[in-house]
């Protein structure tokens, strides 16, 4: 149906469930792309570990426009069915993560496949979709302080809609202002905070950055995102 990577542990044991993750490209990328480095940290620190797969979008260039976002939701679906089929999966540890349309799309999947995913990591994102969502889902949001392309209120909102959605409370250590100060003071840092009294299970952590990316703005992946993305993951019971 599509081209995809999929990255099995050095060493794979067939008898041995291990997580599996999916990364999403930024529009006009591919899957290639996102596990050579668009995607940073992903592969590097995750490969020993778990199953990742790197997909390349259909209908376009991107995960959720018009003309695409069916037919990627069919993919992911198809391609999530036959790794659970076909590979020693630990179907409760399935978590997605991406990078501006990538992000999107990891939104969307958060909604669409919250009874099938432990945790999403949208990095650079706005969120499509709220209405009709399955379960839920622990979420790392991740995001510029000074994203052009897509604003940094975009990712509050998605930020905000998983933290209302997983019981949490407005409340963070350290607090939000903290964060967006120390982000923005020093170049090439980020800063995070964790929301307080999530469901258990169900954590919500929120990171801005000012690390340059895309056509040097702080839009995109970090250098630090695949390697907090899997401390997440891994911190989830």
């Amino acid at each position: 149906m599509g081209q995809y990577i999929v990255s099995l542990p050095p060493g794979y044991d067939p008898l041995t469930p291990y997580p599996l993750g999916f990364a999403f490209h930024g529009r006009g990328r591919t899957g290639p792309n996102c596990h050579d480095g668009d995607c940073a940290g992903f592969q590097t620190a995750m490969e020993a570990d778990a199953v990742l797969v790197y997909m390349t979008s259909l209908g376009g260039d991107g995960w959720e426009g018009d003309g695409e976002r069916e037919l990627n939701v069919e993919f992911f679906q198809k391609v999530l069915d036959d790794l659970v089929a076909g590979a020693c999966i630990d179907e409760s540890r399935v978590f997605v993560a991406g990078t501006s349309s990538g992000a999107h799309f990891t939104n969307i999947l958060g909604c669409r496949f919250g009874d099938r995913l432990l945790a999403i990591a949208p990095v650079a994102g706005y969120l499509p979709e709220k209405d009709n969502c399955l379960d839920k889902v622990a979420a790392l949001v991740i995001h510029g302080f000074k994203d052009p392309h897509v604003p940094l209120s975009a990712g509050e909102e998605a930020r905000d809609f998983w933290r209302a959605r997983n019981g949490c409370s407005d409340t963070t250590v350290p607090t939000i202002p903290e964060v967006h100060a120390a982000a923005e003071a020093t170049p090439e840092s980020h800063s995070c905070a964790v929301y307080q009294g999530c469901e258990d299970g169900l954590p919500v952590h929120w990171c801005e950055h000012s690390e340059g990316g895309y056509d040097d703005s702080t839009h995109g992946w970090p250098l630090f995102g695949g390697q907090m993305i899997w401390d997440f993951v891994q911190s989830l019971p």
